[in-house]
């Protein structure tokens, strides 16, 4: 035999039986939230005033827009499908000899092949156009920067979080925050700000007492000490050469890498665990999907032994 019975069915028991925890936990969740979502502004409210946004900031967002309701509405698609599939295989593999049995064994396997496919396509498109994906990806992120970056604020030399909440605050916030956390500047680098970015106001800023009209580059892409406690605390934070930085985004006072290419890199070098992992999901999707019609064909050949 090359799979016997008890293997294939102890195999799809527990691997299903993970699913079916994760899909309960995940159904569960979304259909909370989306019953009750003050229990996410609760959590919110614990954030403090100064910091990403306040709790009416919080509520005004969560009351005039939709994303959380379709957040919540695919968390449950999510947590059902993985259900459902758990479901079909845990009470297939016990029912294999019956036909009801069969037909949810093969749907499982049905489906697991299918998405098998999809992570083959997924992995082979990525290997052969990941130079296009990552130039596509890049222009997007510079047009982000075009249309969409309105600038940080500096109190007291420190750079202030954007209290707008509308999506150019949204993606302004971000921005800063990947720029101060990453030690970069822009998608590419300095020269995303260099053409014009209707959005951003360069000339509204000062170093030291000193006017600095326009600025170069933002506050974010400034070399700092103490960016490590950024967001939470602003007071520790200390910009080493603002003014140097702002009109001239010398290396010396300025983060000149692009940010693509500083995420990337930190990618890099978690890419094996991330290869190991999706690998081993997938080497365990496809002995599922064995063990499942090793059970279809087991039923079967007891069938056929009944009848002969």
């Amino acid at each position: 035999m090359c799979c016997p019975k008890g293997i294939a069915k102890c195999f799809l028991y527990v691997f299903n039986a993970l699913f079916l925890l994760m899909g309960i936990i995940t159904l569960a969740l979304g259909i909370v939230v989306l019953l009750d979502d003050s229990t996410i502004k609760e959590a919110f409210s614990y954030i403090p005033s100064n910091d990403i946004a306040s709790a009416d900031d919080l509520d005004s967002v969560l009351d005039g827009i939709s994303f959380l309701d379709s957040a919540c509405y695919a968390v449950i698609a999510l947590g059902s499908l993985l259900f459902i599939l758990a479901f079909l295989a845990i009470c297939g593999a016990m029912k294999h000899e019956g036909k009801c049995g069969k037909i949810m064994l093969f749907i499982y396997g049905f489906i697991v092949l299918l998405f098998l496919v999809i992570e083959i396509a997924v992995a082979v498109f990525s290997i052969l156009y990941s130079r296009e994906a990552q130039t596509y990806l890049k222009t997007y992120l510079h047009a982000t920067i075009t249309y969409y970056y309105n600038g940080v604020a500096l109190v007291n030399d420190i750079p202030a979080l954007n209290t707008d909440i509308g999506f150019g605050g949204l993606i302004t916030t971000a921005w800063d925050l990947v720029q101060i956390k990453f030690d970069c500047c822009g998608a590419s680098g300095v020269s995303d700000y260099a053409s014009p970015t209707p959005s951003w106001d360069s000339t509204v800023y000062s170093f030291g007492g000193s006017a600095i009209n326009p600025a170069v580059v933002p506050p974010s892409c400034c070399i700092m000490t103490g960016d490590g406690s950024y967001p939470n605390g602003l007071s520790g934070i200390t910009i080493t050469d603002g003014t140097n930085c702002m009109t001239s985004a010398t290396t010396a006072s300025t983060n000149t890498t692009g940010c693509f290419d500083s995420i990337f890199g930190e990618l890099k070098a978690l890419a094996w665990y991330l290869v190991g992992g999706l690998g081993g999901f997938a080497f365990c999707q496809f002995c599922a999907l064995c063990a499942a019609f090793r059970l279809i064909h087991l039923g079967r050949k007891n069938q056929v032994g009944e009848y002969a």
